[in-house]
């Protein structure tokens, strides 16, 4: 506590900063002083920063060179406890973030998953609205891709949030993307809303996503053969949503067509 008192604050506070660099990345002593400032009020001081550069230089052994965190299972569940017990302090981590601290936050919390129920609690929210949570510019569809891609398999507590964050993937996606994209990332919403018990939005989704596969395989597309294993991927997910929904002749034609193709 003596360290708390030189600072001016309180030992809660001091944790507070510990977790939010954790959860958010803090690589250096500027942005450790950022995140002192913007979570927990802490002016800067020599003594702020003193403290800042070891806690720093201890981090530097959690953090790979691709500059994502790696905590400790002890930096883990300090920052899962701290987020828990405070609203406050979720609310101030978790907006206003750039699109690398709100990646880094999802990748976190993604991990903490398998070990900490409250991971996922703090994790639907977040993801939900994820976009309006990035202050200052960035490419929303790719900061969008990055999240999605580090989430673990797909579970009950997180679909909704998957889903909605997916639906908003795909209408940020600029009118000129690549189709092939846009069907893959239809795919992906298929089987998410399927996770969900959502059949009937999952095959109507999984159509939109063959059509779209259909049309890149036309003789008059660019290089039609490229696409062709993607269709043949694209069919197999709507023969599983037309099972799902008992219509079996159609899924026996889907399939058949799949075939044909390989």
């Amino acid at each position: 506590d003596v360290c708390s008192s030189d600072l001016g604050t309180t030992p809660d506070a001091l944790r507070q900063v510990v977790a939010a660099s954790c959860l958010l990345g803090a690589e250096s002593v500027p942005d450790a002083a950022e995140l002192a400032a913007r979570i927990a009020g802490i002016p800067a001081s020599p003594e702020l920063t003193e403290w800042l550069s070891e806690i720093c230089a201890a981090s530097r052994s959690w953090t790979t060179a691709d500059g994502f965190l790696h905590p400790s299972r002890l930096a883990e569940l300090l920052t899962i406890r701290e987020l828990a017990a405070s609203d406050s302090l979720g609310q101030a981590c978790l907006t206003s973030m750039t699109a690398g601290q709100a990646l880094r936050a999802v990748s976190f919390l993604a991990r903490a998953i398998p070990d900490y129920t409250e991971a996922a609690t703090l994790l639907s929210p977040l993801l939900a609205n994820l976009d309006e949570r990035i202050a200052g510019p960035s490419d929303t569809a790719q900061t969008l891709s990055a999240a999605l891609s580090v989430l673990p398999e797909p579970s009950t507590a997180l679909a909704p949030a998957v889903i909605a964050l997916t639906r908003r993937l795909l209408a940020d996606l600029p009118a000129g993307a690549d189709p092939a994209a846009r069907s893959r990332w239809l795919e992906e919403l298929s089987r998410s809303l399927s996770n969900a018990g959502r059949q009937s939005e999952a095959l109507m989704v999984a159509d939109e996503a063959v059509t779209i596969r259909r049309e890149l395989t036309e003789p008059t597309a660019g290089s039609p053969e490229r696409h062709l294993p993607s269709l043949v991927l694209s069919l197999e997910n709507l023969a599983d949503r037309l099972k799902a929904q008992g219509y079996l002749p159609r899924m026996h034609a889907v399939l058949g067509e799949a075939i044909a193709l390989t």
